[in-house]
């Protein structure tokens, strides 16, 4: 499923290093699930994890949390702005339908990576920048990758 995702698309000289990292970020992600209407996250928690849908979908919903703003589906990822450090969320994020599976990046899985891989940090933040550019996102919804 990394494979969906721009952000991870950084074969910087693709050099072996570069593969190794993609390798070991995968190695790292947890399967994690949530039933209908639960909430992933909200707006204003601190922030310790990315996501990728893996399967289900996920509805992005207002600040008031009534109404929904948009629906993520498979493939598509977010919070990878606070694994990129940025520490509070922007969104609230909630389960739609039966069982949503999501895979789960923890942001000192990714800081321990970036230490042994220091050229990828510079290539994530340039990519993570370029998405948001390109999706051109609204700043409430900067932070959500539609892959």
């Amino acid at each position: 499923i990394i494979h969906k995702v721009p952000l991870f698309d950084v074969d910087g000289d693709g050099s072996l290093d570069d593969h190794v990292f993609v390798t070991e970020l995968c190695m790292r992600m947890k399967l994690v699930s949530f039933m209908n209407e639960q909430m992933i996250f909200q707006m204003g928690e601190i922030g310790r994890h990315m996501f990728i849908i893996s399967s289900g979908k996920v509805e992005v919903l207002d600040s008031a949390r009534k109404d929904v703003m948009c629906v993520l589906e498979a493939g598509a990822y977010f919070g990878e702005g606070c694994v990129l450090g940025d520490v509070r969320r922007r969104e609230n994020l909630r389960a739609l339908g039966g069982n949503v599976e999501l895979c789960c990046l923890e942001r000192e899985d990714v800081d321990v990576l970036l230490d042994s891989y220091p050229h990828m940090q510079r290539l994530l933040h340039d990519s993570c920048k370029i998405l948001s550019n390109i999706r051109g996102e609204p700043q409430h919804l900067l932070g959500l990758g539609l892959a």
